[in-house]
């Protein structure tokens, strides 16, 4: 069964969903604007500490849920849901981003971005050298990473991305077919390069 309810304070519509104890008339879940214990545990979850300028908090047997209607610039309000034990889930208001961190993507050879987005809001840009490259990049992300040597026409690689030194650099196990005056061979294992 799905009902609305109103918080006095604030006049926010809080949802409640599937919620078993209403259904039976029990009080516990009805929601007041204040606890009726010593202490009681907020189950709601605000992303960004400091970020809610006006909120209120609404009580259910032993849980609270804080919802913020109005936040500090820049966040934004989203909705959010939370579990209240024995009785249900309600929705709530959260201050956060409208940023997000992005995944890691080429930018150019040997050369990877991404968008970051900070604790207050604030957008940065990462480089970092890829996978295969060594080096530290510099701000605009298009130079300072350097491909790792070849043996032969075999190019080395790193394990992952973000590897500052050539001692990264290594050719992996069965690759390549190298020469010598004996005949042509692969490495057992991984060599890596040494100064």
């Amino acid at each position: 069964m799905t009902k609305a309810k109103f918080s006095t304070a604030t006049l926010i519509l809080l949802l409640t969903i599937n919620n078993p104890y209403q259904a039976h008339g029990a009080d516990s879940c009805a929601g007041t604007s204040t606890c009726a214990y010593s202490e009681c545990s907020i189950v709601s979850k605000q992303w960004t500490p400091g970020a809610c300028k006006s909120a209120s908090y609404t009580y259910y047997d032993k849980y609270g849920i804080k919802t913020c209607y109005q936040c500090y610039l820049p966040y934004i309000r989203v909705t959010k849901t939370a579990e209240v034990p024995g009785c249900g889930t309600y929705s709530y208001w959260s201050c956060e981003c409208e940023c997000s961190t992005s995944e890691w993507t080429t930018l150019s050879p040997g050369y990877e971005t991404r968008t970051v987005c900070g604790d207050t809001c604030k957008v940065s840009t990462e480089y970092r050298c890829a996978k295969g490259y060594y080096g530290r990049p510099t701000n605009s992300g298009t130079t300072g990473c350097t491909r790792c040597p070849a043996l032969e026409d075999t190019y080395g690689t790193t394990s992952t991305a973000a590897k500052d030194s050539i001692t990264s650099c290594y050719i992996p196990s069965n690759t390549g077919a190298f020469k010598d005056p004996k005949g042509t061979y692969q490495f057992r294992y991984s060599c890596y390069y040494k100064n």
